[in-house]
């Protein structure tokens, strides 16, 4: 199968395949592979911290209540023998960025502090704020208020700034993520009760298998392991994808999400024609897809197989293989490792000497994430620290006279004078900041405005 064919497939019946595990969650007695496969697949989901729908919309309410403040750090490192990642790995070895993110929920304020860190010296802060729909910004070093803009009369603003204020809206919308992923349990249901049933027709029992797992230091651990063929595949995607054609109602729901999100770009006045999909849009790119997949010659070998590990002493393992002519051309490996005092999770991917791994560890109030990409000979590495605070105490001041200044409000002859001092002031403090940085500032004068 062509390679966005599989993926399209592998992404679909992956999906379904969560949903239908969460149906499994009585005893193991007596149960088919076919049903263990999915019992400890749901198991696995748990301990990777999966919550179902009805949790994660709640999460999704309460975090937008919340007051939070996060503080943390991030760091980046390169190996390599190449001469070229070599500079950039000695400048990265000695950069961090320190940032505390203060966020008070029922008062719609927020506050992110962002400062650089070079030889372990701070050598700038932006300051970002929000209260309602006012968003502001502030370096103390060109400007010692926040200079902010209110997303309301924003044609007014341009045209005062004197620019083409034509495509310009007055306000700027945004996406609503709890409208956004909110789906009424009738849709769910409708949704898992008609993809999950054709999984369930289309996949053959024997394609569901119990193995014990060599790797494992207790030798009664088992592999649950479901094994897809090429031509498997082929039929069940084409099967989805022809009860999707007629699915009104998911086909309404897909509709109606795609405008959600294409909702802000259409206020921005971007062409209609580029933003709108209709129903008969969504038929005609299914139809297309399915002739396409028709037309394709498979083979009978298998092009996807998903094990997963029994799960056993705070340990679960998923993982999820592509392969073509029974050599594997792309692997996913997901685990969990709970114990008392902390819970961690690694994802990794590979396919074609190119590894990328993602590990998280965290406590009630401490997170790490690292991000490793190794490709050939060099590796790059991405750290974040993040520490909870006490919420109680979290405080976000807002906007007045004495600590900003709003654009709405200006007029053309004050924000050029502002312009002015900001430059000013940049001026200023810029070889300073250089030397800190390690750059030689010998060179032309910079103009002034």
């Amino acid at each position: 199968m062509k390679q966005k064919n599989v993926w399209l497939a592998i992404s679909i019946i992956f999906a379904v395949l969560v949903i239908l595990a969460g149906l499994y969650f009585a005893t193991d007695l007596f149960k088919s592979p076919e049903q263990l496969f999915y019992s400890k697949l749901a198991e696995s989901r748990k301990m990777l911290g999966m919550t179902n729908y009805d949790e994660t919309i709640k999460q999704l309410q309460q975090v937008e209540q919340a007051s939070t403040e996060v503080a943390g750090e991030i760091t980046a490192k390169i190996t390599s023998n190449e001469e070229d990642a070599k500079q950039i790995a000695d400048v990265l070895a000695k950069g961090k960025i320190k940032y505390n993110v203060k966020t008070v929920g029922p008062e719609q304020k927020e506050q992110t502090d962002i400062t650089l860190n070079y030889n372990q010296k701070d050598i700038v802060t932006c300051n970002f704020r929000k209260e309602k729909e006012q968003y502001g910004i502030k370096i103390a070093e060109a400007y010692d208020k926040y200079i902010s803009v209110e997303n309301n009369n924003l044609k007014a603003l341009f045209q005062k700034l004197g620019m083409d204020a034509s495509q310009i809206p007055n306000r700027i919308e945004t996406i609503d993520y709890k409208e956004l992923f909110s789906i009424d349990k009738e849709m769910r249901n409708h949704i898992k009760d008609t993809y999950t049933r054709i999984l369930q027709e289309t996949i053959p029992s024997e394609c569901y298998t119990i193995e014990q797992d060599t790797s494992a230091s207790d030798s009664a651990t088992k592999l649950y392991k479901l094994t897809i063929t090429e031509e498997q595949l082929k039929n069940t995607i084409i099967k989805i994808l022809e009860t999707l054609k007629t699915d009104d109602m998911t086909l309404d729901l897909i509709i109606n999400k795609y405008s959600a999100i294409m909702a802000p770009y259409t206020m921005m006045g971007m062409p209609t024609n580029e933003l709108q999909i209709t129903k008969a849009d969504l038929i005609d790119a299914l139809e297309d897809e399915l002739q396409e997949l028709r037309q394709e010659n498979v083979s009978n070998t298998p092009a996807l197989m998903i094990t997963v590990h029994e799960a056993k002493n705070g340990l679960s393992n998923i993982e999820v293989s592509m392969l073509n002519d029974n050599k594997e051309m792309m692997k996913f490996d997901i685990r969990s490792e709970n114990t008392q005092d902390n819970k961690k999770i690694t994802m990794k991917c590979s396919s074609e000497g190119t590894e990328v791994s993602i590990a998280m560890t965290y406590t009630d109030k401490n997170a790490v994430a690292e991000v490793k990409i190794k490709s050939d000979e060099t590796i790059i590495e991405l750290k974040m620290t993040a520490e909870l605070k006490n919420a109680q105490n979290v405080t976000v001041e807002g906007f007045t006279q004495e600590n900003s200044v709003k654009l709405n409000d200006m007029t053309r002859q004050e924000i050029n004078t502002l312009t002015q001092t900001i430059y000013t002031n940049v001026i200023k403090v810029l070889p300073q900041k250089m030397q800190l940085l390690g750059i030689n500032t010998m060179g032309p004068t910079l103009p002034t405005m």
